[in-house]
């Protein structure tokens, strides 16, 4: 997952930067851009798919928390209809000045990204829903956390063992449970 995510990010920086670059060679050697109603509507009529798909995304990425999601999900498309119908008014290379912005947007979070998806391939995520998880299982049942052991294998494959003092010989399968269906993770409790 934290490696699908890096490759994602790595490739939307260099998409980005082509894009500056194209854009930079735009600016520099404007060509004239050619309104038509049927190219203007071909673009448009491609904003309610790319929302919904959008929207999907970041439905999705709320439960599963993908990097490799949340690197697909830049859109440029709201941005070239702008682009392309102011462009069609104006005699100066517009076009050239959404996508040099654009770009560096997009290059800016892809950057953040692959910082973020280094981080988690080197460190892991640290497993903060699942520490969450686990000392609010343990608080509601007045289990005392010793010491936790977390192995990251991308998000919702945390496996590992807590250490903990309590009272009841059924509790660690409880914890257990309650843990699972809360954030996913295989964490044996031991007392």
């Amino acid at each position: 997952e934290y490696l699908a995510g890096f490759i994602v990010s790595v490739v939307a920086v260099v998409v980005g930067g082509l894009f500056f670059i194209r854009s930079l060679n735009r600016m520099a050697m404007p060509e004239p851009v050619w309104f038509s109603w049927e190219n203007c509507v071909l673009i448009i009529s491609t904003l309610p798919v790319k929302l919904g798909v959008g929207l999907l995304y970041y439905f999705a990425n709320r439960k599963i928390k993908s990097s490799a999601i949340k690197a697909i999900m830049l859109d440029v498309t709201t941005t070239s209809v702008v682009s392309f119908a102011v462009s069609s008014r104006v005699n100066y290379a517009v076009d050239a000045i959404f996508g040099i912005v654009v770009s560096v947007f997009i290059i800016v979070v892809a950057i953040k990204m692959v910082v973020d998806n280094v981080k988690a391939i080197v460190v892991g995520d640290g497993a903060q829903d699942e520490r969450k998880a686990i000392a609010s299982a343990c608080e509601e049942h007045g289990a005392t956390v010793k010491k936790v052991v977390l192995h990251d294998y991308g998000f919702g494959t945390k496996v590992g063992d807590v250490f903990i003092s309590c009272d009841g010989e059924d509790l660690p399968v409880v914890l257990h449970d309650e843990v699972a269906e809360a954030c996913g993770a295989d964490v044996t409790f031991i007392r």
